[in-house]
């Protein structure tokens, strides 16, 4: 508001007053009376007065309309201030359910505990199920989720590493958790029949908890139903050799499944059995069949030679 006296404060000054006379005196010699020249000073007066409160007034008014929309936008920029304080909580609540999500799941008010131990999977094992890695049967066997409970399950040391040998004779950079897991680890063909039918059914378990798509998980159910209800599943083979086939049939296609997704090509529907593939598992469940029980007649030979 501009810098001036209230005029509503200004009281109309004395004309008839000796500081006045020489003005009364300028209006008398131009023909007015003494009582006319002091009218006429007053009339002047509060004439220049009344248009000083309207411009007093105006001014006034106008600050008030600055205060008032200086006020506005303070409050549309505190409601800004708020709203993005707000987003940033909300966003920070939301990271830290999606990173800390067994901190934010729901109670149950009045269900009980579990009468039995449920299962449960370790952080390392449902990292790389979740990325969609193929992952050994073995770990989903008693035998293996116990190793991978005691050994890698609680650990939160920083990952060491080691050099290792390949198959191919080169020399490789590994982590020592997987270094140690390769030294224990059975393959998938070589798992018993129970443990490879438990397994299967845990590893679904695994990709509920994974969040896998849900046209994977029917997937793997319907394989693991269509395993269980063939005929080699059931027969009365003394061999051993209809289960080992179905056993060995799983874990090759599995693995070639798994290849195929990583490269990024047409998945097909690994629940549909396929005969040739099953028979030349067959034939390999057979053949280590043969040399099992080869082993088995020499070392018997040997022993009754005396020579073993």
């Amino acid at each position: 508001m501009q810098v001036m006296n209230n005029p509503y404060l200004e009281e109309c000054p004395d004309f008839s007053g000796d500081a006045y006379q020489a003005q009364r005196q300028r209006l008398v010699a131009a023909g007015m009376s003494e009582t006319d020249a002091i009218d006429f000073l007053k009339s002047s007066w509060t004439a220049v007065n009344d248009e000083a409160k309207e411009r007093w007034d105006q001014l006034r008014h106008e600050h008030q309309l600055a205060e008032a929309e200086e006020a506005r936008l303070a409050g549309e920029a505190q409601a800004l201030k708020e709203a993005a304080e707000r987003e940033e909580r909300d966003a920070q609540v939301a990271e830290d359910r999606k990173k800390n999500r067994a901190k934010f799941i729901p109670v149950e008010v009045g269900a009980k505990m579990p009468n039995i131990d449920p299962i449960y999977f370790t952080a390392a094992y449902m990292a790389k199920l979740r990325k969609g890695e193929y992952q050994e049967l073995w770990l989903t066997t008693p035998q293996g989720m116990r190793y991978l409970l005691k050994s890698l399950g609680t650990s939160t040391a920083p990952q060491a590493w080691s050099l290792s040998t390949g198959e191919d004779g080169q020399v490789k950079v590994v982590a020592s958790d997987e270094l140690k897991l390769s030294n224990v680890l059975v393959r998938d063909e070589d798992l018993s029949w129970e443990d490879f039918l438990s397994a299967l059914i845990l590893l679904i378990k695994a990709m509920k908890e994974a969040e896998w798509p849900q046209d994977r998980i029917e997937m793997f159910s319907r394989l693991a139903g269509n395993i269980q209800s063939h005929p080699y599943a059931t027969s009365l083979d003394t061999t051993g050799c209809d289960k080992r086939a179905l056993i060995i049939y799983v874990a090759r296609q599995r693995r070639a499944w798994h290849t195929m997704a990583l490269r990024e090509q047409s998945l097909p529907d690994l629940s549909i059995l396929d005969e040739t593939a099953l028979a030349r598992a067959w034939e390999e469940a057979f053949r280590m069949f043969r040399q099992t029980n080869f082993r088995q007649v020499r070392v018997v030979l040997l022993l009754s030679l005396g020579t073993y």
